[in-house]
C-alpha cells in the first residue's frame, strides 16, 4: 500500500527532524485520509506546536474534530486559525 509506505517515510523524516512542518502536515493528512482520526489529531496537534505550523495544524485539528462530530472543538480550532491568520 503506497499510503503505508508514505507514512513510514514521513515517520522516518520526523525521527530525524521532529518539527518538520511539511512532514507533519502530510502525515496528518495521510492519517486523515485513512480515517485514522486519533493519529491524525495527535499529528495535527504536534504540527500546531511546531515553529511555523500553527495555522495548518489548527486547520487540520478543526477538520478532524468536525469529522468526529466534536463541533465545539472544531469551531474553537477554526477560531484559532482566524486569530493567527485573519487574512
Amino acid at each position: 500500500n503506497l499510503r503505508d509506505e508514505a507514512i513510514a517515510a514521513y515517520r522516518e523524516i520526523l525521527a530525524r527532524r521532529p518539527d518538520d512542518v511539511d512532514a507533519l502536515q502530510r502525515l496528518a493528512t495521510l492519517y486523515y485520509s485513512q480515517t485514522r482520526l486519533t493519529e491524525a489529531l495527535a499529528t495535527a496537534e504536534r504540527l500546531a506546536k511546531a515553529p511555523g505550523g500553527a495555522v495548518p495544524g489548527y486547520a487540520l485539528i478543526g477538520i478532524v474534530h468536525h469529522d468526529d462530530h466534536k463541533f465545539d472543538r472544531a469551531i474553537a480550532a477554526n477560531e484559532k486559525v482566524l486569530e493567527l491568520d485573519p487574512d
